[in-house]
């Protein structure tokens, strides 16, 4: 047989490549934009890859549970390790989470905003609940009354008396401080937190926490809810468990819904 010519050669070698390289081309013969990858913000951990994906989405993940040990907020600062250390020594049996990811704009900006939301507190009363056992919404307090307020470094301390069903009034506590790229909020109850005359939340046992932060292009939002109540050894916990974590999670979703607008 004859040697095949070197020009032919060369047009066979060129066809079989184009062979293998076609399923990697689109039809224009360039490659497909590569997709984009949901990064998880070191920030957080053991989050689900469903749950990343819902955040990247711009979803608000909200987990209640029962175990301080599953928080998905890291120790990865002063701030976070306070909350984590201040979490497992009040060791609840109430928990809830509430995270979400906002793409950053203007974060002085916008972490101003968020302040201005959270030091109107007498604005809580207007904040939306949805009660499950009663199938009807309600504002999340019917009565706040501030009793002082003072400046603090960074940011605002603030204590208020009010009421938020099905509790008799109760004192709270609720300071914020901001920096640069970040917002720190807690909330601690100063008062018990009585039900039908049963004390069921001592003081400083029922805490709020909200920090929000940068971590690459976006703002994290984390807020934790965190409740070491007596539920009468269970016989009213159902009872506590929904008000506890429904209102908790109803607050932290209303800033977060009028913060990333």
């Amino acid at each position: 047989m004859n040697a095949i010519r070197p020009s032919i050669r060369k047009c066979l070698m060129l066809a079989a490549m184009m062979a293998v390289a076609a399923p990697f081309f689109g039809p224009t013969g360039a490659f497909p934009a590569a997709q984009p990858i949901a990064v998880v913000p070191k920030e957080l951990e053991g989050l689900e890859p469903a749950e990343v994906l819902s955040l990247f989405e711009g979803k608000a993940l909200i987990r209640n549970h029962g175990s301080k040990a599953t928080l998905r907020l890291s120790a990865f600062d002063a701030e976070s390790s306070s909350i984590r250390k201040e979490v497992s020594q009040l060791n609840p049996n109430y928990l809830v989470e509430l995270i979400a990811l906002i793409p950053q704009v203007d974060v002085s900006d916008q972490l101003s905003k968020l302040a201005a939301l959270l030091s109107d507190i007498e604005g809580y009363v207007g904040i939306p609940y949805w009660s499950v056992r009663e199938q009807k919404t309600y504002d999340l307090f019917d009565r706040v009354k501030m009793l002082s307020s003072k400046a603090i470094a960074g940011g605002t301390y603030i204590e208020a008396e009010q009421h938020m069903k099905p509790f008799e009034d109760y004192k709270a506590s609720y300071q914020y401080t901001i920096e640069s790229d970040s917002l720190a909020f807690r909330s601690v109850n100063l008062s018990h937190l009585s039900y039908k005359g049963v004390r069921a939340v001592s003081p400083g046992e029922m805490k709020w926490y909200l920090y929000v932060f940068k971590s690459g292009d976006h703002l994290v939002y984390y807020g934790l809810g965190a409740v070491k109540a007596f539920d009468m050894l269970g016989l009213i916990r159902d009872r506590l468990e929904v008000s506890f974590l429904g209102r908790v999670g109803a607050f932290f979703n209303h800033m977060y819904g009028h913060f990333k607008e």
